[in-house]
C-alpha cells in the first residue's frame, strides 16, 4: 500500500520564537537568553517544543487541504531544536479506520540527520 508523504523544511528563526512566546505566554529565559541557555548546558536559544509540534501541524492541510482536522497529537522530543536551526519535517499519512474517518500522520523531524523530534497526529475527515 502506498501512503501519502509530504516533506518540507523550516528554519527556526528568533522571531518565529518571539511570535510563540507571545502568544503562549510562555516567557521562559531557555526560549529567549544566550546566557541563561548557555547556563543550562545548552549552545543556543532553544525552540518550544509547542513551537515544533505547530509547526508539524502544518502536515495536516498540506497533505489533507480542508477537508481533515485535528484530533489529537502526541510528540516526542529527543533532542533540543536550536535558534538558526534548519528541520526538515517529514509526514506520512496512513489510513486508521475507515468506519470512523480517521488517518494517522507519522512526523519525523530531523536536523542534520539527527531525528530531535517524532510523533503522531490523528486527523479525521470533515
Amino acid at each position: 500500500m502506498k501512503y501519502r508523504t509530504i516533506k518540507f523544511s523550516k528554519i527556526i528563526t528568533e522571531e518565529i520564537i518571539r511570535e510563540f512566546s507571545s502568544l503562549t505566554k510562555d516567557f521562559h529565559k531557555v526560549h529567549s537568553s544566550l546566557a541563561f541557555a548557555k547556563k543550562k548546558g545548552f549552545t543556543n536559544v532553544i525552540a518550544h517544543g509547542f513551537l515544533i509540534s505547530s509547526i508539524c501541524s502544518l502536515t495536516v492541510y498540506k497533505l489533507m487541504g480542508n477537508t481533515h482536522f485535528i484530533v489529537s497529537q502526541k510528540f516526542e522530543y529527543n533532542k533540543p531544536i536550536f535558534l538558526g536551526e534548519k528541520i526538515n519535517i517529514k509526514g506520512v499519512c496512513k489510513v486508521k479506520s475507515k468506519v470512523l474517518k480517521l488517518k494517522e500522520i507519522e512526523i519525523i523531524v530531523k536536523s542534520k540527520k539527527n531525528i530531535k523530534c517524532k510523533g503522531f497526529i490523528l486527523i479525521k475527515k470533515l
